[in-house]
């Protein structure tokens, strides 16, 4: 989750009440409309979203089984300081579609799906981190890669990669709403002892992440999504190190120098992005980028570009924004603006639910508390 002072006034935002029923009697609706219409169109807001028929299984999901998720209302408050004023800024979009925040059990069964769909692996860590990141550094084999899940102080979720080749420690962190989060100490700690242990050339560390996603709540389905793809792509940490720019700074504790690579949040990965200035500096050649993806079910190569998966997952809002600037008399203004959002990590949080639901389904529909608890000791703070 974000803290305001986190985010910046182009974000995405939405402001909804719509229950199951609002969200199915729309589908009713809009299975009466013209064929020339798309399938998928919350009517009542004009926007078209894909895979209704998944977003609407999840719900009943979640209705059936409160504990598998949250679903959240993305409504912002951001406050802006500027030199000589600070402005309050509120801005909802006129959809319906409620943010779906997985709960820890759901994380656990979607780390289990990936793990046997793509044979890669995702803990999840919440508490006793630093324990918890050592013992992990020092069990990891010789080209052995993992995604690491971590929890910081204010409930956002970050995605971090370790791996280990050539007797050499790669840690990769990849936060979605700014470079350097509070609990990117505890990540350097955990450098600083492994430098110490192993030296300086064995070991290295790589920020590459800051402001990507703007609603206050996705930011665990943008880990999953991140690590899925990042962890599937064989040279992308080495292309990241080639890439970085090298920062230099000082561990407090031990007065030890070290330094950081700092790289830009790769292209390859931009299929979640939100942030709307990132997708709008996108060049053509970008765009054109193919996103190549492989299934434990196929060895075929189902290719699409960037471009393709934004056109896909792109809808045109009507963003309502309240600008307040504070002061003797405040100043406010009210405006509209078409906004193009990219809904695919909302739309995925849906479809992550309803694929790894069935890691935990009794064969009713409901949750299967003995499976559940097995697969959250074995992803969710396990013993490394």
């Amino acid at each position: 989750m974000l803290n305001k002072v986190d985010i910046i006034p182009e974000g995405i935002f939405y402001n909804s009440a719509k229950t199951i029923e609002t969200i199915q009697k729309t589908s009713e609706i809009n299975s009466r409309v013209t064929s020339n219409q798309t399938k998928g169109q919350f009517l009542a807001s004009g926007v078209v979203f894909p895979h209704e028929d998944i977003i609407l299984r999840s719900l009943k999901i979640v209705k059936e089984n409160p504990s598998v998720a949250k679903l959240k209302e993305d409504f912002r408050i951001i406050e802006v300081k500027h030199e000589e004023f600070t402005e309050g800024i509120e801005i909802t979009f006129n959809h319906h579609l409620k943010i779906l925040q997985p709960s820890q059990i759901t994380m656990a069964a979607i780390a289990d799906t990936y793990k046997n769909k793509y044979n890669i692996d995702i803990y999840i860590i919440t508490s006793k981190i630093t324990d918890s990141l050592f013992n992990l550094v020092q069990q990891l084999d010789n080209s052995s890669k993992i995604g690491v899940i971590l929890k910081d102080y204010e409930g956002h979720f970050i995605p971090v990669i370790f791996s280990k080749c050539d007797d050499k420690l790669s840690i990769v962190a990849l936060d979605g709403i700014r470079i350097k989060p509070s609990i990117y100490d505890l990540i350097e700690d955990i450098y600083v002892k492994s430098i110490q242990k192993h030296g300086g050339n064995k070991c290295r560390l790589l920020y590459a992440g800051g402001n990507r996603q703007k609603d206050g709540y996705s930011c665990i389905n943008d880990a999953f999504i991140i690590l899925k793809d990042a962890l599937r792509k064989p040279n992308l940490i080495n292309e990241l190190f080639a890439n970085s720019e090298i920062k230099h700074d000082c561990n407090d504790k031990t007065n030890i120098d070290y330094q950081v690579n700092i790289a830009e949040f790769p292209k390859s990965l931009y299929k979640s992005v939100q942030n709307k200035q990132f997708l709008d500096e996108l060049s053509p050649e970008e765009l054109q980028m193919p996103l190549k993806e492989v299934t434990s079910t196929s060895t075929k190569l189902a290719t699409k570009t960037l471009k393709t998966h934004l056109d896909k997952y792109n809808c045109s809002i009507i963003a309502h924004k309240l600008s307040i600037i504070y002061g003797p008399k405040n100043i406010i203004t009210r405006c509209d603006k078409k906004w193009v959002v990219n809904f695919y990590l909302q739309i995925k949080g849906y479809r992550m639910l309803v694929k790894a639901f069935k890691a935990i389904d009794d064969g009713s529909g409901k949750v299967n508390q003995e499976r559940a608890d097995a697969l959250m000791k074995k992803y969710v703070n396990p013993s490394f």
